[in-house]
């Protein structure tokens, strides 16, 4: 009877090396798009500041969702970077709970604005 797990360990070194290289990319993506939003929040921030300094008219920026979405793309880079650490069963409760809580503040920011 055969036991579930790797031929050899060359098919471990590959699935391992997949493994971080989809989590790489994934760290990556999730980086950009909170820096993105991260810059946003900053034209806003800057954009009422002056506005406020110089009592001008004209458009107005709101804040709306955008702290939400931040919060969460933070929340969800920190769990997939957590993702590098070794697994155990509390780890990955945690990673669940940080992945869940991240896409309900990204949904939150969407739905406010």
């Amino acid at each position: 009877m055969n036991t579930v797990g790797f031929i050899d360990e060359n098919a471990r070194f590959l699935w391992r090396f997949f493994n971080a290289f989809s989590l790489a990319l994934l760290a990556i993506f999730e980086a950009l798009a909170f820096f993105l939003l991260f810059a946003r929040l900053m034209k806003v921030v800057l954009h009422k500041r002056r506005r406020e300094l110089t009592g001008g008219t004209g458009e107005v920026h709101h804040f709306r969702g955008i702290v939400f979405m931040n919060i969460g793309m933070l929340l969800s880079l920190v769990e997939t970077l957590i993702g590098f650490a070794d697994q155990s069963f509390p780890l990955a409760f945690t990673r669940r709970g940080m992945k869940a809580a991240g896409r309900i503040l990204i949904i939150l920011g969407l739905l406010r604005g």
